[in-house]
């Protein structure tokens, strides 16, 4: 989809392939994929989150509050996101957001929207599937 949400979707034609929906977690050589069984939501301050980014791989850390605001250069806001401490830097941004279930399957919680100096922004699933949370504004 071309436009603000950070998310894709796969066309599947061949009816005989089955996608077998994972997250990379290349810094393992036992579970170098985590299989995404079901998707949570989560609603409690301190609960564990982790996100599976293109520059720090798999980290994970706590939910510190709910209702956190990213505002864009173009003045694009979107509210409603999860704040976390997991380490992000540039290049994670679209990442998996997940919590375990095991040590190889995990349930997808969302995707991290920007991070910041110790500071991550998580966009829940709920959200990227059934609300457009992006308003432009001019300064």
């Amino acid at each position: 989809m071309l436009g603000p949400l950070d998310f894709g979707l796969i066309r599947i034609v061949n009816k005989t392939i089955v996608p077998r929906p994972s997250i990379r977690n290349s810094d393992s050589k036992q579970n170098v994929e985590l299989f995404i069984r079901d998707d949570i939501t989560v609603s409690s301050h301190g609960a564990h989150i982790c996100k599976s980014g293109r520059t720090t791989h798999v980290t994970c850390e706590n939910v510190r509050a709910f209702g956190g605001m990213y505002i864009n250069e173009n003045y694009n806001i979107v509210t409603g996101l999860i704040v976390s401490d997991t380490l992000s830097m540039g290049g994670d941004s679209g990442a998996p957001t997940f919590s375990y279930k095991d040590l190889k399957d995990v349930s997808l919680f969302g995707i991290l929207l920007a991070a910041g100096k110790e500071i991550s922004l998580f966009q829940t699933l709920n959200d990227i599937l059934t609300t457009r949370q992006y308003k432009s504004h001019r300064g």
